[in-house]
């Protein structure tokens, strides 16, 4: 019988978890080394007592200071600095403070998403875009990371709190894929508007979970129907009809929040004589009192138009400051819904400012950026009951795709021809002295499950860290053969 000869350099993975989401990068860091390697990777506890085989010279210690003891053991030996920043991470790699010929990386979170965020980033900077060129492009060489693992190391943490993906539930084909899309490029909230909340909800928050993202159910306050906003019936129909369905839909999911639209998305700013703004402070101020009267902790987000507001802004320093207020079509470039649309670039950004001022230190700002795939309203119907999101046969999915690949690469030169703008533009949002910030994309139909599109990565990496290069964000993003425009 023959046997392969597989020498010294051999790999082993040190984990320790109680999370779902630092399993979710234990697997994913073992799946992402074992084609590279002739033989099964382990994967073992951190056990400080325990001491590893002799043939093992390569070791990816992962996890967070508090469930991986030989995380603190390297941190007390000064290999590496933990990272404390919510949602922060530190990779290195470097020869092992034990000594001998042994290498160790180091995939150190702050908590369980930064561990799942190290995973992602470990792949993305230490791993593709070091594969991918190496001087070899002329005959296709490259050097695997497994055979002479190189010294490198990379802390980071994000910028701004929430960042996410905007989509209507029944126009997202495979749930886990877009999920798994939205963890690799370490976005963390997800809104999904629906008529009525699916039937695989409880699913789709579990896997979510263990993906670090937050799941935020919207449904209308009265957005897409007939409504006399100073009828007192009406407004007391609305508000048992939001309380019922957040406590009969929603709440006993564990939601992480609800998101909401009223009557704002119009280019009037009036009815009947009245401001909208003023109408609509009122009415969200009155159904929100008594939603906050029962669940004072739940996570509201008011998805507003601006289009409807403009220069009356200034009034919604009324709303209670507990809630986000989402922006939508603030301006040009990133809220058109054509990316092309730059003109106005200095007014757009100082129309942000003045939404951001709004609350004060309280501000809880959001935005829904738009220029990439919408719904095509032509094939529209409102759900007529509950249904099944995101289970769509593979084929399927793989058509629809095809079918939307135009778009994203109508897309693509735009957000990256105006990336500088867009890094000002996050730059303000985050040095903004405000509660916390939401960044959500607008990423509907657009089957972003089937592939990472270069434009969200994009966005996604600013969203992290606004100070970043573009250019050598889309070196990295480019070299990645997994990208698509």
């Amino acid at each position: 019988m023959n046997t392969v000869e597989f020498g010294k350099n051999r790999w082993t993975v040190r984990y320790g978890y109680r999370d779902g989401a630092e399993k979710t990068a234990v697997d994913r860091v073992c799946g992402l080394i074992q084609p590279y390697v002739p033989y099964i990777l382990t994967a073992s506890p951190a056990d400080c007592a325990e001491t590893l085989p002799e043939e093992v010279t390569n070791r990816v210690v992962i996890g967070t200071m508090r469930d991986n003891a030989e995380l603190r053991q390297l941190a007390e030996a000064g290999f590496f600095v933990p990272e404390e920043r919510a949602e922060g991470y530190c990779i290195k790699t470097g020869p092992d403070p034990a000594g001998g010929e042994r290498h160790v990386t180091v995939l150190q979170g702050a908590d369980a998403a930064g561990v799942l965020y190290a995973a992602a980033d470990y792949e993305r900077y230490a791993i593709r875009d070091r594969e991918t060129y190496h001087g070899y492009h002329y005959n296709g060489r490259y050097r695997p990371f497994v055979d002479e693992p190189l010294p490198f190391e990379r802390r980071s943490a994000p910028r701004i709190e929430h960042r996410g993906l905007w989509s209507w539930g029944h126009v997202i084909y495979d749930y886990k894929a877009y999920i798994d899309r939205m963890s690799e490029c370490k976005l963390n909230t997800l809104i999904l508007w629906n008529d009525y909340a699916p039937l695989n909800a409880a699913e789709i928050i579990r896997y979510a979970h263990d993906r670090a993202v937050k799941v935020i159910w919207g449904f209308s306050w009265c957005w897409g129907e007939k409504v006399d906003p100073e009828d007192p019936a009406d407004l007391k129909k609305w508000t048992d009809f939001v309380l019922r369905t957040y406590e009969t839909q929603y709440r006993p999911l564990g939601a992480d929040g609800i998101y909401f639209q009223a009557f704002t998305e119009t280019r009037d700013t009036t009815i009947g004589g009245r401001s909208i703004s003023e109408l609509v402070i009122e009415w969200v101020g009155s159904i929100s009192r008594e939603v906050y009267a029962r669940y004072p902790e739940l996570w509201i987000q008011f998805g507003l138009h601006a289009t409807s507001i403009r220069e009356e802004c200034g009034k919604f320093a009324a709303i209670d400051p507990r809630m986000s207020i989402v922006w939508e079509d603030a301006g040009d470039f990133p809220y058109a819904y054509d990316p092309a649309k730059n003109e106005r670039e200095e007014e757009t950004l100082a129309y942000t400012k003045e939404l951001l001022a709004l609350r004060g230190t309280q501000e809880r700002f959001g935005a829904v950026l738009k220029g990439f795939t919408v719904l095509n309203w032509t094939r529209f119907e409102h759900q007529k009951g509950p249904f099944v999101l995101g289970e769509a046969s593979p084929v399927y999915t793989a058509q629809r795709a095809e079918e939307k690949e135009f778009y994203w690469r109508y897309a693509a030169p735009y957000w990256i021809r105006q990336a500088p703008f867009l890094r000002r533009f996050l730059q303000t949002v985050a040095d903004a002295p405000v509660h916390d910030r939401l960044i959500t994309a607008l990423v509907e139909d657009g089957v972003w499950e089937g592939g990472l599109h270069v434009s969200v990565q994009l966005l996604s990496e600013l969203l992290w860290d606004p100070d970043a290069d573009p250019g050598e964000l889309l070196t990295v993003i480019l070299h990645d053969a997994r990208t698509r425009i």
